[in-house]
């Protein structure tokens, strides 16, 4: 493989020893669903982090009204986002996380 290679989106075909300009990147539909499934994905995980003391102090009684206010306003969250139709992307109205 040749070293004179000088950077940018390059492919070598080692059968003519020729590099060729990559064509530019087109981002897809397809790309934005992904991205959204993703960042739907991590917000969810967000979420559970958040209430998961909540959820133990509610199976062991030991929940307070407060707490347990806030773990429904959570939970109601998770439900927003995964109500969400992922194939607007990329103009998804992403609900607002409750403050903690």
């Amino acid at each position: 493989m040749p070293y004179n290679f000088s950077g940018g989106n390059k492919t070598y075909i080692p059968e003519t020893g020729e590099w060729i300009t990559d064509p530019p990147y087109v981002r897809t539909h397809e790309d934005d669903v992904r991205d959204a499934e993703l960042c739907r994905r991590n917000l969810i995980v967000e979420a559970e982090k958040a209430m998961a003391g909540w959820i133990l102090d509610l199976n062991l009684g030991l929940i307070s009204d407060e707490d347990k206010q806030k773990l429904k306003l959570w939970r109601a969250y998770v439900k927003k986002l995964d109500a969400l139709e992922l194939d607007a992307a990329p103009d998804i109205e992403w609900p607002q996380a409750p403050e903690v």
